[in-house]
């Protein structure tokens, strides 16, 4: 999925041109765009999911009472498969 047009001007705003990836984005900007996917729904954690314009995805898990966050970058080919199984994975 490609990155969308708000990523892609904040991305122009620092001199990125092109193919954008939520790396690039994360490498310049210092922070995350806006998710592709989200779900704040449960008791203990919220996801967020961003998919880059190659297809890798990141899914974060931040804990809804200290806020703190840990990310899994998906190598699944599909990243609506890890989406699906996002209480699964694995976060560091």
């Amino acid at each position: 999925m490609p990155a969308s047009r708000d990523d892609i001007l904040a991305a122009e705003r620092v001199g990125i041109t092109g193919s954008v990836t939520v790396g690039d984005i994360l490498d310049i900007l210092g922070i995350l765009p806006v998710p592709d996917e989200r779900d704040e729904t449960g008791a203990v954690y919220w996801f967020y999911g961003w998919i880059d314009v190659n297809g890798a995805g990141l899914i974060q898990r931040m804990n809804r009472e200290t806020s703190i966050s840990a990310s899994n970058t998906t190598s699944l080919a599909d990243f609506q498969t890890a989406w699906d199984d996002r209480a699964n994975l694995v976060y560091v």
